[in-house]
C-alpha cells in the first residue's frame, strides 16, 4: 500500500487467526480478572470498575464477554448471592 508520501506503508492486518489468539487470550483474562473479584463472594467498587474497564477496553461489549462473566460467576458462586461491597 502506497501512501500519498509515496511510501510504502503496512497492509493492514485481516482479523484472522491473529485476532482469535487476542480474543482468546483477553476472555482469559477476564476470567481470572472476575475469579479474583469475587473470591470473597463480595464484589467491591473497585472490582466492579475493573471488570467494567476490561469489558470495554476495545469500545464495545461482546456475547463472549458477557458469557465469560455470568459463567465464571456461576462457577464460583453456584446459587449464592454475589455481595456488593461499596467500600
Amino acid at each position: 500500500m502506497t501512501t500519498e508520501s509515496g511510501l510504502n506503508a503496512p497492509m493492514p492486518q485481516s482479523p484472522g487467526e491473529n485476532a482469535s489468539q487476542e480474543d482468546a487470550e483477553h476472555l482469559k483474562r477476564l476470567r481470572q480478572l472476575v475469579e479474583d473479584a469475587i473470591a470473597d463472594g463480595k464484589l467491591s467498587n473497585t472490582e466492579m470498575n475493573d471488570i467494567r474497564a476490561a469489558l470495554f477496553a476495545d469500545g464495545k461489549l461482546t456475547l463472549e464477554e458477557m458469557e465469560v462473566v455470568r459463567d465464571t460467576m456461576k462457577a464460583h458462586l453456584g446459587e449464592k448471592p454475589l455481595e456488593f461491597d461499596p467500600e
